[in-house]
C-alpha cells in the first residue's frame, strides 16, 4: 500500500520539481545531491513523487533499538514507529528481520578455505540486514551463494582458483540507497554497531575489517550509480534486499540493477540478445524478502523482466508477518515472502 504521497512513485511535472527545488533547496541537496537542477527522469535520475514526503524524516524522533539474530549483533537508530503505509528507509522495515534470520540461519557451517565475497545491499535503510550478514563467516557465505547458485562441489579454495584478487577484508561490504540521509543514518548504525560489539571483548578480524572497510553509495536503480557498486568479476556476489518492491513500477529499474550486479556489467539485462554481456565467472545470487504480497501486475512484471534480463527466481519462503513481537518465528498464515533471483544460467 503507497504512502499517499508516493501516487505510484511516477514523477512530479518539471513546475513541481522547480517548486520543491526553490522552496526547499536546502532539502532537495540533502535529498538529491548539490547542483541536482533537472527532474528529467529519462536517465532513471530525476525526482520521484514519493520520495517529496520524506524530505524532512531524518529529523523525526528516532531511538536505539538492538538487535540479535543468533550470535550477531546490532545497534541502530531508525524512527521509533512501525513504518505502516510509509516507504522510508529510516524505519527499520519487518522483512529486514526476517531476511536476517533466515541468512543466520541457512548460512551457517561447512564453508572453509573459501575467499573473498562482496555483500551489496540494495535499499539499505538503516542497514540492518548488511551489518548482520557482515557477522557470518565469509566461507559460510561463500557456500551459501554456491550453493543458491547451483554450484555443487565447489571445493576449498574456489575463490583462489577462479583468480580472485586479495582482499583485506573477506566481506567487502557496500551499502547502497537513493536517499543521501538514509546513508548517513546507515553510516551511524555501523559505527554504533562496531561500537557495541567491542564493548564485549576482541571482535573477530573479518567482522572488524568489513565493518570498517564497508562503503556507502548513492544508487538510484536503473540509472546513475550503478558502476559504482559493481563487484570484480571475479568475486562471488551476494545481493541483499527487504521490502523493496512496493508497486509495478519499480519493478523494471530494480531488476535491472540486480541484472548488473549478478550477470557482470550495468547493462547485462538490456544486452542479453545481442551477446554484449560480460558474463560473470563466479556465483552471484540476490535473496529478497518482502512483508506484504505483490498485487498480480506487479508479480506478473518480476516474471517478465526476469525472463528479459536472463534471471530466474525461486521461493525458498513463505508466511508468517516479520514480526517478532506477534511470534513470527519464520512461518505463520501472513505475506512474508523469501525470494532468490539467480542468472538464469547457472556459472
Amino acid at each position: 500500500h503507497p504512502h499517499p504521497l508516493s501516487f505510484g512513485r511516477h514523477r512530479p511535472p518539471d513546475r513541481a520539481n522547480e517548486s520543491i527545488r526553490t522552496r526547499y533547496p536546502a532539502a532537495w541537496d540533502t535529498m538529491y545531491g548539490p547542483g541536482e537542477e533537472s527532474g528529467d527522469d529519462s536517465d532513471g535520475s530525476g525526482l520521484l513523487l514519493g520520495d517529496v514526503g520524506f524530505l524532512f524524516e531524518s529529523s523525526a524522533k528516532a531511538s536505539s533499538v538492538f538487535y540479535e539474530f543468533g550470535t550477531a549483533r546490532a545497534e541502530l537508530t531508525a524512527i521509533d514507529d512501525d513504518p505502516g503505509a510509509v516507504q522510508s528507509g529510516h524505519y527499520v522495515w519487518p522483512a529486514a528481520n526476517v531476511l536476517c534470520r533466515y541468512l543466520v540461519r541457512e548460512a551457517s557451517g561447512g564453508g572453509e578455505g573459501r575467499g573473498a565475497l562482496s555483500v551489496v545491499e540494495l535499499g539499505c535503510g538503516c542497514g540492518l540486514c548488511g551489518l548482520v550478514v557482515a557477522q557470518i563467516s565469509p566461507d559460510d557465505l561463500v557456500l551459501f551463494v554456491e550453493s543458491q547458485a547451483g554450484i555443487t562441489g565447489g571445493g576449498a579454495d574456489v575463490g583462489v582458483e577462479r583468480g580472485a584478487p586479495p582482499s583485506s577484508c573477506a566481506i567487502s561490504l557496500t551499502f547502497t540507497d537513493h536517499d543521501h540521509t538514509v546513508l548517513e543514518r546507515c553510516r551511524t548504525n555501523r559505527d554504533a554497531t562496531s561500537n557495541l560489539l567491542g564493548s564485549a571483548g576482541p571482535v573477530n578480524s573479518h567482522i572488524s575489517a568489513a565493518l570498517e572497510g564497508a562503503t556507502f553509495h548513492l544508487l538510484r536503480w536503473g540509472g546513475v550509480g550503478a558502476a559504482g557498486v559493481e563487484a570484480q568479476p571475479t568475486e562471488p556476489v551476494l545481493v541483499l534486499g527487504s521490502d523493496l518492491i512496493y508497486c509495478r513500477e519499480v519493478v523494471r529499474p530494480l531488476l535491472g540493477t540486480v541484472a548488473g550486479l549478478l550477470l557482470g556489467g550495468a547493462a547485462a539485462g538490456s544486452n542479453r540478445s545481442n551477446g554484449e554481456r560480460n558474463p560473470r565467472v563466479s556465483p552471484a545470487v540476490m535473496v529478497m524478502a518482502q512483508s506484504f504480497a505483490y498485487d498480480d501486475e506487479t508479480e506478473d512484471e518480476i516474471d517478465a523482466c526476469c525472463a528479459e534480463m536472463g534471471l530466474e527466481r525461486r521461493t525458498v519462503e513463505e508466511g508468517g508477518d516479520g514480526n517478532p513481537a506477534s511470534g513470527d518465528a519464520d512461518g505463520g498464515g501472513g505475506n512474508v515472502k523469501i525470494q532468490i533471483f539467480r542468472p538464469m544460467v547457472p556459472i
